[in-house]
């Protein structure tokens, strides 16, 4: 199975490529020690095998930017949010790989590739979630952002 990102890059300024917003989650995610699989999208191709543990990350339109008068570009900081998604085979690990998501997903003044996050803080703690359409346990939360553009 795939189960690589589906997101594109993106540009901004002359020819500067950025990493797509979710592509630099998924690389917060795995320098904090997630090994589990990282499917990022709207529609991810999800495993066969029930019994693979990974996350899904879903970004949506989060909060209107934050602009400053007299800079370029006219968005000075992006709030975005995403939705990131435990599955697992049971309960326990679901919820583990969650929290293990949730805690990376807590973070200050850091940059990653070329986009500064000022704060990134998630809304709720790991819920249930349900099943997944292949019968996984899902742990869920959302997270916001405050970032420069990418």
């Amino acid at each position: 199975a795939h189960l690589g990102s589906h997101c594109s890059t993106r540009r901004r300024g002359k020819g500067t490529t950025l990493m797509a917003f979710s592509d630099e989650m998924k690389s917060r995610y795995v320098a904090q020690g997630i090994t589990a699989a990282i499917l990022a999208g709207s529609k991810p191709v999800l495993p066969e095998d029930p019994t693979v543990k990974f996350l899904t990350m879903r970004e949506y339109a989060g909060r209107n930017p934050v602009r400053i008068h007299n800079t370029a570009p006219a968005t000075e900081y992006a709030r975005p949010s995403m939705q990131v998604v435990a599955h697992a085979a049971n309960k326990v690990d679901a919820r583990a790989l969650a929290y293990q998501a949730y805690n990376a997903s807590c973070f200050v003044n850091t940059t990653i590739g070329t986009t500064r996050y000022i704060i990134v803080n998630p809304i709720q703690e790991p819920f249930d979630f349900g099943l997944d359409s292949k019968g996984r346990v899902q742990f869920a939360f959302n997270v916001e952002f405050l970032k420069t553009p990418s």
